[in-house]
């Protein structure tokens, strides 16, 4: 293909010849295209099953994904080290030393901030969301104590709260 390309880079140059030119050019420009083709039919795979491709790597598996559902990784672990998504609903269990009660929240990207944080359900909604950086010891006072229970595409808030009786 560089060689087509780079052959056929500085035909304007040569005007007389343009007609001459021109056809030569689709000719090669076809016989291009068939090689491309007979190649294609002779590989005995199809780009899902390419042997070649380690199927075992995660980054050259293919998955059909519906794209408002991608979201951003916090970077944090839930206490059954879990990774904790924008998106995800979380439950914090209140323990002894914290005086946060029961509650679940929708973890969310807080523009304002630029950090993460979540938006509890137990609160008005016209409060705003708490970052994550506002614990003081996160892993110890909170992470240690949450868990991804659910997610904004496949649960409601209402259902979780409801099934894990806060």
């Amino acid at each position: 293909m560089k060689e087509f390309i780079h052959k056929w880079s500085n035909w304007w140059i040569l005007q007389p010849q343009r007609k001459e030119l021109d056809e030569a050019f689709e000719k090669e420009l076809n016989e291009l295209i068939e090689r491309e083709v007979a190649l294609r039919q002779l590989l005995p795979f199809t780009q899902n099953e390419n042997p070649y491709l380690d199927t075992d790597d995660w980054q050259t598996k293919q998955y059909n994904v519906e794209a408002n559902t991608v979201t951003q990784c916090t970077g944090l672990k839930d206490k059954n080290g879990t990774p904790i998504f924008e998106g995800d609903f979380i439950k914090y269990t209140k323990h002894k030393g914290y005086m946060l009660p029961d509650f679940i929240a929708e973890v969310k990207w807080l523009n304002d901030s630029a950090c993460f944080g979540y938006k509890r359900n137990d609160v008005p909604v016209w409060s705003s969301p708490t970052p994550f950086v506002e614990h003081d010891e996160l892993q110890t006072d909170f992470l240690n104590y949450v868990e991804v229970v659910g997610n904004i595409w496949d649960n409601k808030i209402e259902e979780l709260v409801a099934q894990h009786s806060i």
